[in-house]
C-alpha cells in the first residue's frame, strides 16, 4: 500500500515538473514553431547597442522582440528584423522609436501610433513590411524610425564647444569662479543635497513627467495648428484696445455730463427705499399666483384660443344703426339666447349681495430713507482706460445697472414655472 502511494506521488511530481519546465521554456525561450510570430523590419540610421531579443513595445505594451540586427548596404544604416507576437498588430503610419530602457544602456524599440489615431483598428503593417528610416510626406502610412542622441555625439559637441573658447578667457573665467565661490562650501553642499533630493523625487515620478511632456507636445501642436486664429484674435484685441483708447475723451465727457442723472437716480432710490421694499413685497405673491402651472396653462390656452375668439367677435360687430325702434347707433352685436328647460338657471330671490372688499393692510418697511452719499468727481482728470481707481460716478453707474438687472430678474421670476404645492 505504501509503495503504491509513493509511486503515485512520484508520478504526480514528475508531471508537475514537466508542466513547469514547459512553461518556463516557453516564457524564456521563444520558439517560432510554437508561437508563430509574424515578421517586420525597420531601417535605422544607427542601431548601436541594439541586440537580438531586445524588447519591442507598442505604447509601452510588449508586442514582440528583435530577432536580428544587420547592416543595410543600400542606405548605410542598419536593418532590424522584428518578430511580432501573433495577433498583435501595429497600425500603419506608426513611428518606431529606439529608446533607452534603463540607465545602463539597455535599448528597446517603442512604437507610437500616428497623430490623430484612436481606438484599435487597422489598417496595420503587413507581414514583411519594412519601415523606412526617414519620413516620407508623400506616403505617411509608411511611418519612419528615430534614434536617440548618442552619448559620444554629446561629448564631441561639448569638446568642440570647449575648444572654441580661448584659453586666456577660460583661465580668467575659472579664476573669477574660484573667487566667487570662496567661502560658499556650505551653501554649495546644501544646493547639491537639494538637487539630489529633487532628482530622486523626479525619478519616482517618471511616468507623470513623460505624460506631461507628451501633453506639452500635443499642446504645442494644437497651438501651432491654430496659430492663424490666435494671430487674428490678438489683432482683434489690439483693434478693440485702440478703439477704446480713441473714444476715451468721449467716454470721459459722457460720464462727466451724466453726473446730474446719477445724482437724481441716487436721491430717488435713497428716498424711496421703503416704497420699493413694499412694492417688491407686494409683487412677490402676485408672481407666485400668476406663475403656478394652472395659471400658465390657462395663459397658454388664452394665447391659442383668444385670437380666434376675438376675431369672431370682431366679425359679428355691426357698425350700422341698431335694432329698429331702439334709436341706438354705433357698434352693436346681436346675441341670441337659448333657454335650457332641462337644466334651468338658479334664480336667487332675494338677490345675493356681493361681500365688501377686504381691507388691504398698509405696507410697513424696516427700511428708512437715507440721504444719498454722492460725491461728483471730475472723471476726465482721474479716469483712464489703463489705470486708476473706479470713480464715484462710475460706481453709481454700476449701481444703476445692478438695479436694472434686479428688476429684470424679478420679471423673469414671474415667467418661471413653479411646482404645485
Amino acid at each position: 500500500m505504501r509503495r503504491a502511494r509513493v509511486r503515485l506521488n512520484l508520478i504526480f511530481f514528475v508531471l508537475l515538473f514537466a508542466v513547469l519546465l514547459f512553461e518556463a521554456t516557453r516564457a524564456v525561450i521563444t520558439v517560432g514553431e510554437i508561437t508563430h510570430p509574424y515578421q517586420l523590419s525597420a531601417a535605422f540610421t544607427d542601431a548601436n547597442g541594439l541586440v537580438a531579443h531586445d524588447e519591442v513595445d507598442y505604447l509601452g505594451v510588449p508586442y514582440g522582440e528583435v530577432s536580428s540586427v544587420s547592416r543595410d548596404p543600400a542606405d548605410g544604416g542598419a536593418v532590424v528584423r522584428l518578430a511580432m507576437i501573433k495577433g498583435r498588430f501595429i497600425p500603419e503610419g506608426s513611428v518606431a522609436h529606439l529608446d533607452l530602457k534603463s540607465t545602463i544602456g539597455e535599448q528597446y524599440i517603442n512604437f507610437q501610433p500616428p497623430a490623430g489615431y484612436t481606438g484599435n483598428h487597422g489598417p496595420y503593417y503587413q507581414t514583411g513590411f519594412k519601415i523606412p528610416a526617414h519620413k516620407d510626406d508623400a506616403h505617411p502610412e509608411f511611418g519612419y524610425t528615430t534614434t536617440p542622441v548618442q552619448f559620444s555625439e554629446l561629448l564631441q559637441s561639448a569638446t568642440g564647444l570647449l575648444k572654441s573658447i580661448p584659453a586666456d578667457q577660460l583661465q580668467s573665467l575659472v579664476a573669477n569662479l574660484s573667487v566667487a565661490l570662496a567661502g560658499t562650501s556650505d551653501s554649495l553642499r546644501s544646493l547639491i543635497q537639494s538637487g539630489d533630493r529633487l532628482s530622486g523625487a523626479l525619478v519616482t515620478r517618471t511616468g507623470a513627467i513623460d505624460q506631461l511632456l507628451a501633453n506639452s507636445t500635443k499642446l504645442v501642436h494644437t497651438v501651432t495648428e491654430h496659430r492663424g486664429s490666435l494671430d487674428q484674435s490678438l489683432v482683434d484685441l489690439t483693434q478693440v484696445a485702440a478703439t477704446l483708447q480713441s473714444i476715451q475723451p468721449t467716454t470721459n465727457h459722457l460720464l462727466d455730463t451724466a453726473n446730474p442723472l446719477f445724482l437724481s437716480v441716487a436721491n430717488l432710490v435713497a428716498a424711496a427705499q421703503g416704497n420699493l421694499d413694499c412694492t417688491l413685497k407686494g409683487l412677490n405673491p402676485v408672481l407666485d399666483l400668476t406663475s403656478t402651472p394652472r395659471k400658465l396653462k390657462e395663459l397658454s390656452t388664452l394665447l391659442d384660443v383668444g385670437p380666434k375668439a376675438f376675431a369672431g367677435i370682431n366679425d359679428s360687430v355691426d357698425f350700422d344703426s341698431g335694432p329698429s325702434g331702439t334709436g341706438l347707433k354705433g357698434a352693436w352685436l346681436r346675441v341670441g339666447l337659448t333657454l335650457n328647460s332641462n337644466n334651468p338657471a338658479v334664480l336667487y330671490n332675494p338677490v345675493h349681495t356681493f361681500p365688501a372688499p377686504a381691507a388691504i393692510p398698509s405696507c410697513t418697511s424696516a427700511l428708512r430713507p437715507v440721504a444719498a452719499d454722492y460725491r461728483p468727481t471730475n472723471i476726465s482728470a482721474r479716469f483712464t482706460l489703463l489705470s486708476g481707481d473706479l470713480p464715484g460716478p462710475a460706481a453709481d453707474a454700476v449701481t444703476g445697472v445692478c438695479v436694472v438687472l434686479f428688476a429684470l430678474a424679478v420679471a423673469a421670476r414671474g415667467r418661471m414655472p413653479r411646482s404645485a404645492p
